[in-house]
C-alpha cells in the first residue's frame, strides 16, 4: 500500500515537472517571436549589384556600382566631370589622326564603333522638301558658285605660287600654311552665306551659334585593355586586376555650329544595326603593339563650350583635312589615307558626343537614355567628306555579354564639290556632293519627343554668367595755369 502511494506521488511529481517545462517553452517561443517581430535585420547582399556584369568578377563590380552611387549623388553636370577629372593619371591617349597606317580597326575597337561605308542615315533622304527649299537649291548654288570665283580670284597669285619642300622650310608660309588659308577663307565664305540667308527663314538658324577653332576633349574606360598593377601594392594577392582601362582624345574642331536642342537619332535604339557586333574584328593586342603609348596628362572632358551656355547642343562640326598628319598619311598610299579618313571623321564624332553627354549629366557610371548623334564635315575646301555619328552607349568598360550595344558611323565618300577653277569660272561643280552638303545644314533639331534631355541632373544647368563689358569714362582734368 505504501509503495503504491509512494509510486502515485512521484507520477505526480514528473507530470507537474513536464507540464512547467513545457508552459516555459511555450513561453519561451512567445517571446522569441515577438524579438523576431520587433528586430530590424540588415538586408542580405546579393552576390552582383543591380543590372548585368557579364564575366566581370563580382568586387570589381560593386566597385563599380559604389562609384556609380558617388557619381548619381552630385547634383550638377559640373560637379560631376570635376569628378571625373579630379586625378591625373598615366593613361591612353587616342590620336584621332594617327601616323601609325592600318588603324581603323583599332579605332572602331577602342571606341566600340561600327563603320557604315558610302552612305549616310536615311533621314537625309527626303529632307529639306517639306520646307521648300528643294525649289530654292538653284539659288544657293548661284550664291557658292560665285563665292568659289571670287576666294580664287583674292587668292589666285598665292595659289598659283609653286612651293617646293625647300620653301617649307624657309621663313615665310608653307605649303600647309597657305592651304589651310585657302580652306579656312572657303569654308567661312560658305558659312556666311547659306547661315545668313537661312537665319533668316528658320528661327534655330536665327538663334544658333558659331565658334571658330575649339577644342573638343572626353576621356572613357573600355573593356579588353588590362590596367597596370599599382605599384604601392606589387605582392598584393587579394588585389584583382581590371580587364578594362582608359583612354583620351582631343582634336580642333575649326568651325562648330551649336544649337538649343539634340539633333534627331538616326536610327531607333532597338535597330538591328545598334545591337549587330561588328564594330571591329582585330585580336586584343596591345596598344604599345600598334604604335600607341600612355600619357600623363590631366583629364579633360569639353564639348567646346561652357557648361550652362543656352546652345548647348552640337549641330555641325566642319574639320579641314589639309594638315601635317594627313599630309603624312597621303605618303603610304590611297587605303592608308582611306582609312585616316575615316578614322578622323569617326573619331571626331565620337568625341563630340561624349563631351556632349557629360554636359547633361551622363558618363560612364550613368548610362545613356536617349543616344547623341553628330554631324561632321571634313574638307579642304573643294573635297569633302559627310559623316554622322550616333553615341548608343557609354558602358564601355563591360563586356560585350553584358552590354550588347555599339556606336554607329555613317561616312561617306570622298567626294569633289568642283573640279576645278579656270578661266575665270568653277569647271565641273557637283550638284549631288552640294545638295547632300546643303542638307546638314538644313536638319532641324527637336527635342526627342518631350523626353526628359538631362534626368540625372538635380540642378538645371546655370546659365554662363558673362560679365558685361565695363566702359571706362575718360574724364579730363581742367588746370589753370597762373598767367601773371
Amino acid at each position: 500500500m505504501a509503495a503504491s502511494m509512494f509510486r502515485s506521488s512521484n507520477f505526480s511529481k514528473c507530470v507537474g515537472f513536464i507540464q512547467l517545462r513545457h508552459t516555459r517553452h511555450l513561453q519561451s517561443i512567445a517571446v522569441q517571436e515577438q524579438n523576431d517581430e520587433d528586430a530590424h535585420y540588415p538586408p542580405i547582399k546579393p552576390k552582383f549589384p543591380t543590372g548585368v556584369w557579364g564575366k566581370m568578377d563580382r568586387k570589381i563590380a560593386w566597385h563599380w556600382d559604389a562609384k556609380r552611387e558617388k557619381v548619381a549623388a552630385l547634383s550638377t553636370a559640373k560637379d560631376k566631370i570635376n569628378h571625373l577629372t579630379e586625378n591625373t593619371f598615366s593613361i591612353w591617349k587616342y590620336n584621332c589622326v594617327d601616323t601609325t597606317p592600318n588603324l581603323l580597326d583599332y579605332q572602331c575597337k577602342v571606341t566600340k564603333t561600327r563603320i557604315i561605308n558610302g552612305s549616310l542615315p536615311v533621314l537625309y533622304n527626303d529632307l529639306g522638301t517639306e520646307d521648300g527649299f528643294d525649289k530654292e537649291y538653284e539659288k544657293f548654288k548661284q550664291i557658292v558658285v560665285d563665292m568659289l570665283i571670287q576666294e580664287h580670284e583674292l587668292n589666285r597669285y598665292r595659289l598659283e605660287k609653286k612651293i617646293t619642300i625647300r620653301d617649307s622650310h624657309t621663313p615665310g608660309p608653307s605649303r600647309y600654311t597657305r592651304d589651310y588659308q585657302h580652306s579656312n577663307s572657303i569654308v567661312r565664305g560658305m558659312l556666311v552665306n547659306l547661315l545668313g540667308i537661312l537665319s533668316g527663314q528658320r528661327k534655330d538658324v536665327f538663334e544658333g551659334h558659331v565658334d571658330n577653332n575649339v577644342k573638343v576633349s572626353a576621356c572613357w574606360s573600355r573593356d579588353g585593355y588590362q590596367r597596370r598593377k599599382p605599384r604601392m601594392m606589387p605582392n598584393n594577392k587579394n588585389y584583382i586586376l581590371q580587364n578594362n582601362t582608359m583612354f583620351y582624345g582631343e582634336h580642333i574642331v575649326e568651325y562648330q555650329i551649336r544649337k538649343s536642342l539634340p539633333l534627331p537619332q538616326f536610327v531607333p535604339i532597338s535597330d538591328h544595326l545598334c545591337h549587330d557586333l561588328s564594330y571591329s574584328d582585330m585580336p586584343d593586342y596591345k596598344p604599345t603593339v600598334l604604335g600607341q603609348f600612355r600619357e600623363k596628362v590631366p583629364r579633360r572632358i569639353t564639348a567646346g563650350f561652357n557648361i550652362g551656355d543656352a546652345q548647348q547642343f552640337s549641330h555641325l562640326s566642319i574639320i579641314f583635312l589639309n594638315n601635317r598628319a594627313m599630309a603624312r598619311m597621303s605618303l603610304y598610299g590611297n587605303k592608308e589615307k582611306e582609312q585616316a579618313d575615316k578614322g578622323y571623321a569617326m573619331g571626331t564624332g565620337f568625341l563630340s558626343t561624349v563631351a556632349q553627354a557629360h554636359v547633361q549629366g551622363f558618363n560612364e557610371y550613368e548610362e545613356l537614355t536617349y543616344p547623341f548623334t553628330a554631324q561632321t564635315i571634313l574638307t579642304d575646301g573643294r573635297q569633302f567628306i559627310l559623316s554622322a555619328y550616333q553615341l548608343n552607349t557609354l558602358q564601355l568598360w563591360k563586356d560585350d555579354t553584358a552590354n550588347s550595344l555599339q556606336n554607329l558611323c555613317w561616312i561617306g565618300e570622298n567626294e569633289e564639290l568642283y573640279e576645278k577653277y579656270a578661266g575665270g569660272k568653277i569647271v565641273g561643280f557637283n550638284d549631288e556632293v552640294f545638295e547632300r552638303l546643303l542638307k546638314f545644314f538644313l536638319i532641324k533639331p527637336c527635342d526627342r519627343n518631350g523626353i526628359d534631355l538631362s534626368p540625372n541632373l538635380k540642378e538645371p544647368l546655370a546659365e554662363v554668367d558673362i560679365p558685361d563689358r565695363k566702359e571706362f569714362v575718360t574724364i579730363e582734368e581742367e588746370f589753370q595755369y597762373d598767367r601773371s
